[in-house]
């Protein structure tokens, strides 16, 4: 019977070995004791077992955030803040299967006063289904305080969880034992291993990865596991390519690519040590490489991401008002200048909910006036910089936003005058139109507010966000702009006609 490929089962089994070799978290030494009540929810399909200190949670929070009003400070940061308090001094563990059709986690954690678990359901908003589905993908469970009934894998668990334990603070303690019908499944269809995992039998992994035990220290950034084996001759075999196996799943199966990157070079550091039928792994320390430097760097990745996109959608709307009125906005004329934001003048030009939006405004009056200050709260998700609600400002104003234009007299929006795209001399993909603006600069998205620039350092205010900055040009292309450009390359992007046709890196 010749080799046969199954995407879905080899993605079970990568899944289950990726989960656990990407792991960056952190836990203390296990307890044989508080390992016997979590017992009560492993079963055979249990795959992943991890114990958290809450230190570990406050690692991830980072240690340059010190209060609660720093307006650079998400709801992510807050809420695992509020979770540190909630917890006290008691670990979490996290009982997971992640072979079944839907994965599941169960987050098992002592609740002395039965208040905890309802406390962290509300604060981080859990599903109670899934996928119209009876059972959510998340489920609280209470710690026993006595031992439990031990499960049929107890033992095993029990045993791979003790190994490779150094005391210490902020670390997290890890096990990956796959099921056992899993591996039988893959002896008897001998599917091969997907492309991005180097080719080849499936044996290479099912001989060379029969579970792994390790743990991971934040503070120094040091990552220890063993693996087991079937055979000394299966632990070569894996251990020759494991780091090609490391740098391949991080690389291929993370969204976010500066966090595979990090990930990738991190993993090419990593030494394996052969002690007959085991692989000793280990990444040395390393104080840079910490989980909430990696968390900010997959945080702010993906919101600048989602902050091009809609930069992308607003310049499309600027260009279609300037197709239907000639002219760019906000309306100029013989009036008043406009009491509203372009951001208002150009909600006929995003979509329906936004024509409907607009027609509630009353476009002769100032946006706070009693009829237009109303609508303030209604700002439309277009006007945020961010993806999720963990990821907005802690403390953001209702009706504030970051997107803005630079302003000057000789920038396309802050132009006193009538600006056509004959204006624009220095050429439109050389003219920034819109950017992001640090929190603390927000204005109401409904006033006619911008960015007013220092121009002697025209970039201070802008938010970077692993060195970037999202910015619209007006040709309407968007591009992240690296911090590293000078004061000169920021004032000949943001100006349109002065004479310095220079493009910002």
């Amino acid at each position: 019977m010749s080799p046969r490929n199954y995407p879905k089962t080899n993605w079970c089994l990568a899944s289950a070995v990726s989960t656990f070799l990407a792991l960056s978290a952190v836990a203390n030494s296990v307890q044989g004791q508080e390992l016997d009540r979590v017992a009560k929810y492993i079963s055979d399909e249990t795959s992943i077992l991890i114990r958290i200190d809450p230190k570990a949670l406050g690692e991830l929070v980072g240690g340059d955030v010190e209060s609660a009003t720093d307006p650079e400070q998400t709801v992510l940061q807050l809420q695992l803040k509020k979770t540190l308090e909630i917890l006290g001094n008691d670990p979490i563990w996290l009982v997971a299967s992640v072979v079944r059709a839907t994965p599941s986690v169960q987050i098992v954690l002592r609740d002395p006063d039965n208040k905890r678990i309802d406390q962290l359901k509300k604060l981080w908003d859990f599903p109670t289904r899934y996928q119209g589905g009876p059972e959510p993908p998340v489920i609280f469970r209470k710690l026993p305080e006595s031992n439990s009934s031990a499960a049929s894998r107890s033992t095993a668990w029990k045993e791979l969880m003790s190994r490779n334990l150094t005391a210490g603070e902020s670390t997290i303690q890890f096990g990956c034992l796959p099921p056992v019908h899993l591996y039988e499944t893959y002896a008897e269809l001998k599917p091969e291993l997907p492309n991005y995992l180097g080719g080849g039998t499936v044996s290479l992994l099912t001989d060379g990865f029969k579970n792994l035990s390790g743990t991971f220290h934040l503070k120094t950034g040091q990552l220890t596991g063993t693996i087991d084996s079937a055979s000394p001759e299966a632990a070569a075999a894996f251990a020759s390519r494991a780091t090609q196996l490391l740098a391949s799943i991080s690389s291929n199966r993370a969204d976010n690519q500066n966090l595979a990157r990090a990930i990738s070079e991190r993993f090419a550091q990593s030494t394996f040590q052969l002690a007959k039928n085991q692989i000793r792994w280990q990444v040395p320390a390393d104080e840079q490489w910490q989980p909430a430097k990696l968390l900010r760097l997959a945080l702010g990745s993906g919101t600048n991401r989602t902050a091009t996109r809609r930069l992308r959608s607003l310049t499309l709307g600027i260009l279609n008002y300037e197709s239907a009125n000639s002219q760019l906005p906000p309306p100029r004329g013989t009036n008043e200048p406009s009491g509203l934001s372009w951001r208002v003048h150009i909600l006929p030009f995003l979509g329906q909910n936004e024509l409907k939006l607009y027609k509630k405004f009353a476009l002769d009056e100032p946006w706070d006036s009693r009829t237009n200050i109303k609508l303030l709260s209604e700002m439309p998700d277009i006007y945020h910089d961010y993806g999720s609600k963990l990821l907005a400002p802690a403390n953001a104003k209702p009706g504030y936003t970051t997107v803005v234009a630079p302003i000057s007299d000789n920038t396309i929006i802050g132009s006193p005058k009538r600006v056509t795209f004959g204006s624009i001399s220095d050429g439109t993909s050389n003219t920034v139109l819109l950017v992001v603006v640090k929190n603390s600069l927000s204005v109401p998205w409904t006033a006619p507010q911008d960015y007013v620039f220092d121009r002697t350092n025209p970039a201070a205010g802008l938010k970077f966000t692993s060195g970037k900055v999202p910015v619209a040009w007006c040709d309407g292309s968007t591009d992240l702009l690296s911090s590293d450009n000078d004061n000169e390359a920021w004032l000949g992007s943001f100006e349109m006609n002065d004479g310095r046709v220079i493009r910002a890196k």
